[in-house]
Protein backbone atom coordinates (compact mmCIF):
# COMPACT_ATOMS: atom_id res chain seq x y z
CA UNK A 1 0.00 0.00 0.00
CA UNK A 2 1.28 3.40 -0.93
CA UNK A 3 -0.48 6.68 -0.15
CA UNK A 4 -1.78 8.57 -3.16
CA UNK A 5 -0.80 12.23 -3.42
CA UNK A 6 -3.89 14.45 -3.76
CA UNK A 7 -2.47 17.95 -3.86
CA UNK A 8 0.93 19.63 -4.05
CA UNK A 9 1.27 23.37 -3.69
CA UNK A 10 4.58 25.08 -2.90
CA UNK A 11 5.92 23.22 0.15
CA UNK A 12 2.69 21.41 1.06
CA UNK A 13 1.89 17.84 0.05
CA UNK A 14 -1.52 16.35 0.89
CA UNK A 15 -1.65 12.57 0.69
CA UNK A 16 -4.14 9.78 1.26
CA UNK A 17 -4.46 8.44 4.82
CA UNK A 18 -3.61 4.77 5.16
CA UNK A 19 -5.41 3.17 8.08
CA UNK A 20 -8.82 2.22 9.38
CA UNK A 21 -11.31 4.04 11.62
CA UNK A 22 -8.84 6.86 12.31
CA UNK A 23 -6.00 4.50 13.32
CA UNK A 24 -2.88 4.67 11.17
CA UNK A 25 -1.56 1.53 9.51
CA UNK A 26 1.65 0.09 11.01
CA UNK A 27 4.81 1.90 9.95
CA UNK A 28 7.56 0.07 8.09
CA UNK A 29 10.18 1.37 10.54
CA UNK A 30 8.32 -0.43 13.36
CA UNK A 31 8.20 -3.79 11.54
CA UNK A 32 10.40 -6.58 12.84
CA UNK A 33 11.76 -7.90 9.53
CA UNK A 34 14.67 -10.21 8.79
CA UNK A 35 17.65 -8.84 6.89
CA UNK A 36 16.58 -10.85 3.82
CA UNK A 37 13.06 -9.35 3.86
CA UNK A 38 14.49 -5.86 4.34
CA UNK A 39 16.72 -6.33 1.30
CA UNK A 40 13.82 -7.63 -0.82
CA UNK A 41 11.62 -4.72 0.27
CA UNK A 42 14.34 -2.21 -0.54
CA UNK A 43 14.81 -3.75 -4.00
CA UNK A 44 11.09 -3.34 -4.75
Amino acid sequence: MCPTPYLRKKHVLVMEFIGKDGWAAPRLKDANLSLDKLRKGYAE
